[in-house]
């Protein structure tokens, strides 16, 4: 039996949060445990506490992965959008502005949002598959 067994213990902080969105990279949450007095909760040295009873400082953050709409029938279906404007869908990769028309009827339109950056000259031209900015 080990000896400190009733004077000492494992201090639990909080653990840090888990980031938000779910990307490729492996997310861990973290906490300092630390060993302390139970009388005066000052800290001691982490031979004063059994090992077997040491909580883990670190677990893999759970992934909830967001799902973001690659159409406007889908956001329709996901979010039960059905107001004509705006949106940002995920198209091809990449997550797009995307103007969504007919969002009450079965089969809405989309449409690419242009946003006028500099000056009135705001188009696009399509050469061999290529966008030209």
């Amino acid at each position: 039996m080990f000896a400190y067994e009733n004077t000492f213990k494992f201090c639990l902080p909080t653990i840090q949060a888990c980031p938000v969105n779910c990307d490729k990279r492996w997310h861990r949450q973290k906490r300092r445990v630390r060993c302390i007095d139970k009388e005066t909760s000052n800290r001691v040295s982490n031979t004063y506490c059994e090992r077997k009873h040491r909580p883990k400082r670190k677990r893999k953050c759970p992934c909830i992965e967001l799902k973001t709409p690659s159409s406007c029938m889908e956001l329709r279906q996901l979010n039960g959008v059905t107001q004509d404007g705006d949106y940002t869908l995920y198209v091809g990769g990449t997550e797009m502005e995307i103007y969504c028309h007919e969002m009450s009827r079965d089969q809405p339109k989309e449409f690419i949002t242009l946003k006028n950056v500099a000056g009135d000259n705001n188009f696009a031209e399509v050469y061999s598959k290529r966008w030209v900015w």
